[in-house]
């Protein structure tokens, strides 16, 4: 159960980190669609334990109105590290987790 959501944590975040990185690339990116997808993975990250990254996608989400657009990005640079971060130490959290039968979620 652990290894499925950590393909779904880790498929969804891909997702959104494509999606805010593309939005945040124009020259003019659309605030309302930055401001979704903050809150969505601030959500999911939530939803999965992820407190810290949760708290920064919402960070991101409260100042995409009115920041300027360098701030934006800068913030979304910091999501991408600690985001990089949050997911080896859920992969961790899994391996390390004890299967039904006794054994590490290693597979043994």
């Amino acid at each position: 159960f652990l290894e499925e959501m950590q393909a779904e944590l880790e498929g969804s975040l891909a997702g959104l980190r494509r999606e805010l990185a593309h939005a945040l690339a124009a020259s003019e990116p659309d605030r309302s669609t930055v401001a979704k997808l903050a809150h969505r993975m601030a959500g999911g990250s939530v939803t999965m334990s992820l407190a810290r990254l949760g708290g920064q996608a919402r960070d991101l989400e409260a100042c995409t109105p009115t920041a300027p657009i360098s701030e934006l990005r800068e913030r979304f640079a910091a999501i991408e590290r600690l985001a990089d971060e949050s997911l080896a130490a859920f992969r961790a959290r899994v391996a390390s987790s004890p299967s039904p039968d006794g054994a590490s979620g290693q597979g043994g």
